[in-house]
C-alpha cells in the first residue's frame, strides 16, 4: 500500500477487503527543489546595458526536473552599484560591471550571473582636426576620435567608420576599433580640391556624427591667373 508520488494533484485510492470497499484521498502538493533565474524570454545569458532595464523570472522545479507553477520571488542583488533589481524581478542596469542576482523561492535559492555593458552613446573628434595640407595631400597628424557611454565612459572595441563628407580622398584605414580609451585613428588624404572639407566618423547605434574639418591649399599646378578685363588708372 506504498504511495509513490509523481507529480503535484490530488487523486482517489481504494482499498478493498471483500467486499468492503474503503478509499481516501491523497494530495500532493508541489515541493521546490530548485529555481533557475532567466531572462523573462528564456535566455540564462543576462546581459543589460547601462541605464537600460531587463525583466528577469524565476523558474521553480520540483525533484523530478519538472517546473512548477509560477511562485512568488524574492529577489536580491550582491553588487547594487552595478545594477538594482525591484520585487517584480526588473533589473537596471547602473554601470559597466559583473554582479550575481538570486532568486527565492519556499526557501530555496537560484543564482545567476549578470552583466551590464557599457554601450555607445556619444562620438567625438579629440585631436586631427582644422590641419592644413595641399590638396591631395595627407595630413601630417592622425585623426583621432573617442567613443563614450551616456555616463560618459570610454567604450572599447566599437567599430568607427571613417568616410571623407564629398566621397573625394581617402581614410587609411576605413574602419577602427576603438582601444581602452574609448579612441580610433585614422590618417586622412585630402582630394585634389583646394577649400574646406570634411571628414564624417560615425559608430553603429549612435545618431551622432563627428565632423573634423581640414583645408586644402592649391597646389601650383591648378593655380590659374585671370585678366580682369578692367583698365586701372589713377593719379601718380
Amino acid at each position: 500500500g506504498t504511495v509513490v508520488t509523481r507529480g503535484p494533484g490530488s487523486t482517489m485510492i481504494a482499498v478493498a477487503v471483500g467486499n468492503l470497499v474503503a478509499r481516501a484521498r491523497v494530495v500532493v502538493a508541489p515541493r521546490v527543489a530548485a529555481v533557475d533565474v532567466r531572462a523573462d524570454g528564456g535566455d540564462s545569458l543576462l546581459t543589460v546595458a547601462e541605464d537600460a532595464r531587463l525583466m528577469l523570472r524565476a523558474v521553480a522545479r520540483d525533484g523530478h526536473d519538472n517546473p512548477l507553477a509560477a511562485a512568488a520571488a524574492r529577489w536580491h542583488i550582491d553588487d547594487t552599484t552595478v545594477a538594482t533589481v525591484d520585487s517584480a524581478g526588473l533589473v537596471h542596469g547602473a554601470r559597466a560591471g559583473r554582479t550575481v542576482v538570486t532568486a527565492t523561492v519556499d526557501g530555496i535559492v537560484g543564482h545567476a550571473l549578470l552583466s551590464v555593458i557599457a554601450t555607445p552613446a556619444a562620438i567625438t573628434a579629440v585631436a586631427g582636426a582644422s590641419q592644413e595640407a595641399a590638396a591631395g595631400g595627407t595630413l601630417p597628424q592622425p585623426v583621432v576620435i573617442r567613443v563614450t557611454s551616456g555616463r560618459s565612459r570610454p567604450i572599447e572595441g566599437a567599430l568607427v567608420t571613417f568616410r571623407p563628407a564629398d566621397g573625394r580622398g581617402a581614410t587609411a584605414p576605413d574602419t577602427a576599433r576603438t582601444d581602452a580609451d574609448g579612441r580610433a585613428r585614422t590618417t586622412w588624404t585630402l582630394s585634389t580640391r583646394a577649400g574646406v572639407q570634411r571628414l564624417l566618423a560615425s559608430v553603429a547605434h549612435v545618431d551622432s556624427i563627428a565632423t573634423i574639418t581640414a583645408v586644402a591649399e592649391p597646389t601650383a599646378g591648378e593655380a590659374r591667373i585671370t585678366p580682369l578685363g578692367v583698365a586701372l588708372a589713377g593719379v601718380a
